[in-house]
């Protein structure tokens, strides 16, 4: 009777949640996260990051050329500016070793064949150029697949393969506009 009156006593104790290993996470068919369609989720990410890195890759050849014209322009201001600076102060008495004259001369060289790689530059990405379109292109079609495939089979990870397609299809266009800028500006002059 005494047990009747201290109902706490009774009360059955709720069961603790048990920490699943890594292993048994794998294995284990969560509610939200099925072990069904992991795999092609995963492989959807790993390619979507590649589509993105292949059409980084296509806007930085664009760009390459410009950036070597302005690095060998920084080196031939800096290279007037020393030569200004060193003659003030020497009073154009480092004009007269020959070791000076040969040290400003071979910078002047530097920079100006630094310049003029721009231009050898520009004559290699253009053997590059069909390459690097070809790989971002396929890369896009495979990942446009997997994610395709994706968001018609898993139902669970439906939102996940929305916002992937919604990024896919803004990565997909940004990579359409250098591949016509590309082939405009190597192959269509």
């Amino acid at each position: 009777m005494e047990n009747q009156d201290n109902i706490d006593i009774n009360k059955p104790e709720p069961l603790q949640k048990k920490k699943l290993s890594k292993k048994e996470k794998r294995h284990t068919d969560f509610p939200g996260n099925p072990v069904k369609g992991r795999g092609l989720y995963k492989w959807s990410k790993f390619f979507f990051v590649l589509t993105i890195l292949g059409t980084v890759l296509t806007g930085f050849v664009l760009v390459l050329p410009a950036l070597l014209a302005l690095l060998s322009g920084f080196i031939l201001v800096l290279w007037f500016v020393v030569v200004v600076v060193v003659s003030l102060f020497t009073i154009f008495l480092i004009w007269s070793t020959d070791e000076g004259k040969s040290f400003f001369n071979g910078w002047r060289e530097f920079g100006t064949t630094l310049f003029n790689s721009a231009t050898d530059v520009e004559k290699y990405t253009n053997s590059l150029i069909p390459t690097i379109l070809i790989i971002g292109g396929s890369l896009i079609i495979v990942a446009w697949s997997f994610i395709s495939i994706g968001f018609c089979t898993d139902k669970v990870r439906k939102k996940k393969y929305i916002g992937m397609m919604i990024a896919l299809g803004i990565v997909t266009l940004i990579y359409v506009l250098f591949l016509i800028i590309n082939l405009r500006k190597y192959y269509f002059l």
